[in-house]
């Protein structure tokens, strides 16, 4: 007759598993300690392991905290996202990608945008839609934007400012949403925000 399994009810009857009942004085049979696919000192040459330790070490110093994420992850071989530097202003070109990115959900009939006055005073230009991955990432590029969690929507804060005009001239601009931008790019949004 074969023992029964440790986790299995006793076979005398008691209702309780084998291993604290009948079984609690056997000697558990383990498997054999798993072997490390290769021994570290075998494959890699020296060279590998001190490149390594010196990568780990300036990794540890405090002002790589405050590097660029992008060259980060250059320097370790990972893919690059597009992404947004706080320590540059907004260009035309985040702006140009996120209204291609508007115009695409538009075509879908998925997009809601929209003006309204904020709390604080100003204007908010607010982004209502169903979850697009490609259309977040286009709005987190925007410098002073935020998510409210209670309409779920986007709001990038409008502000009073000299804008950039087609003709390469720097005029003030009479309205004041996202006026950091080319004129052009501001109309088409707000073309869209009206629409």
């Amino acid at each position: 007759m074969t023992a029964p399994g440790r986790n299995r009810p006793c076979p005398c009857g008691s209702a309780v598993k084998y291993k604290k009942c009948c079984g609690a004085g056997e000697v558990v049979q383990r498997g054999g300690v798993l072997k490390p696919r290769y021994a570290p000192g075998d494959e890699r040459d020296p060279g590998y392991w001190r490149a390594l330790k010196a990568a780990r070490n300036r990794f540890a110093m405090p002002s790589v905290a405050w590097e660029d994420p992008r060259t980060t992850a250059a320097m370790l071989g990972m893919a690059q996202r597009p992404g947004f530097d706080a320590r540059r202003p907004p260009a035309d070109e985040d702006f140009d990608w996120l209204v291609a990115q508007l115009e695409r959900r538009e075509l879908a009939g998925a997009t809601e945008v929209w003006l309204r006055s904020a709390a604080r005073g100003g204007d908010e230009l607010v982004f209502a839609f169903p979850a697009d991955q490609e259309l977040n990432a286009a709005i987190k590029r925007l410098p002073g934007r935020r998510f409210d969690f209670t309409d779920r929507t986007w709001v990038v804060g409008a502000r009073q400012g000299p804008a950039m005009h087609d003709d390469g001239a720097r005029r003030e601009v009479d309205d004041p949403v996202l006026g950091d931008v080319g004129v052009g790019v501001v109309a088409r949004l707000l073309m869209i925000a009206c629409l």
